[in-house]
């Protein structure tokens, strides 16, 4: 609100004067919103920039856990792998012992032992 002093002054200028004035202070709101319009772009920039490095950051990220994921898996077969490996040679192994023993078996049966 415009005090008392400042009405009377008001009705005091020349036409000319109060229009110089209204001018005047449409420039400095002009300036103070061309001012928040700057810097509502320059946030809404930085929020772009920062949704795009997120993303790039979450497409970094979502490529490192496949590539984490891939590894557990080649890790798990090759475990799996070297337990068939370890179960393979036990059954050889096994197998081969069951053949020295019946080797034997015959070769006795040929020689008259049994």
């Amino acid at each position: 609100m415009l005090e008392e002093s400042e009405e009377l002054k008001l009705d005091d200028m020349t036409d000319e004067a109060l229009t110089k004035r209204i001018y005047k202070i449409i420039s400095i709101i002009t300036d103070y919103c061309n001012n928040y319009i700057s810097k509502c772009k320059s946030t809404i920039e930085n929020f772009k920039s920062s949704k795009i490095n997120i993303r790039t950051h979450k497409a970094q990220i979502d490529t490192k856990a496949k590539a984490i994921k891939s590894m557990q898996e080649k890790c798990d077969l090759e475990d799996k792998v070297n337990e068939l490996g370890s179960k393979l040679t036990y059954l050889n192994t096994h197998q081969l012992n069951k053949l020295t023993q019946m080797k034997e078996i015959l070769i006795n049966y040929h020689n008259g032992r049994y």
